[in-house]
């Protein structure tokens, strides 16, 4: 997974963590449906999102995640303890976003072509908030988290799935 990849997805992800966005209709995406594109082999990974957790514990549980490696460790504002990891393997980013040691948000960026078999795993797994400008919200039956669910805005193929901690323990 190339750096400048990694770098956009970084910025993306802490960007929905933080604040609202602007999204392309699903038309712009592709000119064909990629929600109707789905391998039966494929089988969405969450990237670890408990609240409360430290930068050992993510470490410990992406041990265990076949085929990806630890891509960087960056320092994203030192003040206030903001830093990321960022997993990666051939075509997956999983990035985690730590502020004083504690978890506060994750994500995955997919291939777009797994868009349907992802939604179907949030569906069962998750409740149903809302859907608006092409991204479709959840949260955990503890109320803890929002997960977000969207097409990048870019024409590079991606979903992203991102885990955002709303009241942490």
């Amino acid at each position: 997974m190339n750096k400048k990849f990694l770098s956009v997805a970084a910025v993306g992800l802490s960007l929905m963590a933080a604040s609202c966005f602007t999204f392309c209709s699903k038309d712009d995406v592709n000119s064909q449906d990629p929600e109707q594109i789905e391998e039966s082999t494929f089988s969405f990974v969450e990237p670890y999102h408990a609240t409360a957790c430290d930068e050992a514990t993510v470490v410990d549980y992406m041990k265990n995640v076949k085929g990806y490696h630890l891509d960087s460790r960056d320092v994203l504002m030192e003040s206030t303890g903001t830093f990321q990891l960022i997993y990666a393997n051939s075509s997956v980013a999983m990035i985690y976003m730590f502020t004083q040691n504690k978890l506060m948000s994750s994500g995955i960026y997919e291939d777009v072509k797994h868009y349907a078999a992802v939604q179907k795993f949030l569906d069962g797994k998750y409740s149903f908030a809302n859907e608006a400008q092409s991204v479709r919200s959840y949260y955990t039956s503890d109320k803890k988290q929002i997960i977000q669910l969207q097409k990048d805005s870019g024409k590079q193929g991606f979903l992203s799935v991102t885990y955002t901690i709303i009241k942490p323990d």
